[in-house]
């Protein structure tokens, strides 16, 4: 039987890259390239904005400053803003959180309502139940002192 399976030696030899990679190479070294553009631009921007902070003109190291100022401002206004959404979003949740404990809460005391007054309920039947069981032997036991069978010694079997 193991003659008849071919050799896997024999098998066709595929190229080293599958084609999913041969065909997203180069979308990612350009991926790639245009990622460290990105960086290398940054930077000289950067630079260049640092070199005129400390050595241009005056007009030119006002303007850079207002720029500064401003991004903070932004910044800052971004901050408080995504704080507020945070406060908003812990508000909504605690509101929300709050409604399910309350409605919770109330079906919990519902249900202990309800149970205590089917338990209320039971022991009033059984009360009932014990006072019928109980009037029907003092019935029982009135017709046997009546037909004079209280007096004999045989073994009586209540009704309960």
């Amino acid at each position: 039987m193991a003659a008849n399976r071919p050799n896997i030696m024999l098998r066709p030899k595929r190229s080293t890259m599958s084609r999913h990679h041969e065909e997203s190479a180069p979308r990612q070294t350009q991926a790639e390239d245009s990622k460290w553009r990105r960086r290398r631009e940054a930077f000289a921007e950067f630079e260049r904005r640092r070199i005129a902070a400390l050595y241009g003109d005056r007009d030119e190291r006002i303007r850079i400053r207002h720029e500064m100022e401003d991004a903070q401002k932004e910044a800052i206004q971004w901050k408080v803003e995504a704080r507020e959404r945070e406060e908003a979003e812990l508000n909504a949740y605690l509101s929300k959180r709050e409604n399910q404990d309350s409605i919770v809460e109330t079906m919990e005391q519902k249900q202990a309502n309800a149970r205590r007054e089917y338990e209320r309920a039971l022991m009033e039947e059984n009360k009932r139940l014990a006072a019928y069981r109980q009037q029907l032997r003092m019935e029982e036991e009135e017709r046997e002192r009546e037909l004079g069978y209280a007096s004999l010694p045989i073994h009586r079997h209540s009704l309960f």
